[in-house]
C-alpha cells in the first residue's frame, strides 16, 4: 500500500490536506481535511475520512461529532474519495465562513 499526500491552498488562510493510501490501483483509505488559519493557528473546519475503519465526516461548526456514513468499511473508497474531494472543493468557502462565524460567538 502506497500512501500519498497533497495540500491545496484555495485561498489565503485556507488549506485542504489530502492523505490517501492506494492499493492495487484503488483508494483503500483516505482523509480529507479542510482547515482555516485563525490567529496563527490552523483549526479544523471539516474532515471526512476512513480512519476508524469506516467512512465518516465531521463538520466542526456543527456538533463536531462524527457522522457515520456507512455501517462497515470496505476495500475500495475510490468513488467516495473523488466525490468528497469535489464536494470540499465546491464548498470550502461557505464552510470556512460558517466555521468562522460560529467561532466569533
Amino acid at each position: 500500500m502506497e500512501w500519498k499526500h497533497g495540500t491545496e491552498f484555495p485561498a489565503e488562510g485556507v488549506r485542504i490536506d489530502l492523505l490517501f493510501a492506494v492499493d492495487s490501483g484503488r483508494v483503500a483509505k483516505f482523509s480529507i481535511n479542510l482547515s482555516a488559519l485563525c490567529g496563527g493557528e490552523a483549526l479544523d473546519v471539516c474532515r471526512v475520512d476512513t480512519a476508524h475503519g469506516r467512512l465518516h465526516e465531521q463538520k466542526f461548526w456543527q456538533a463536531g461529532e462524527p457522522i457515520w456514513l456507512e455501517e462497515r468499511g470496505k476495500a475500495d473508497y475510490s468513488r467516495e474519495f473523488a466525490h468528497y474531494r469535489k464536494l470540499v472543493a465546491k464548498n470550502w468557502a461557505r464552510w470556512t465562513r460558517l466555521f468562522k462565524e460560529k467561532k466569533k460567538r
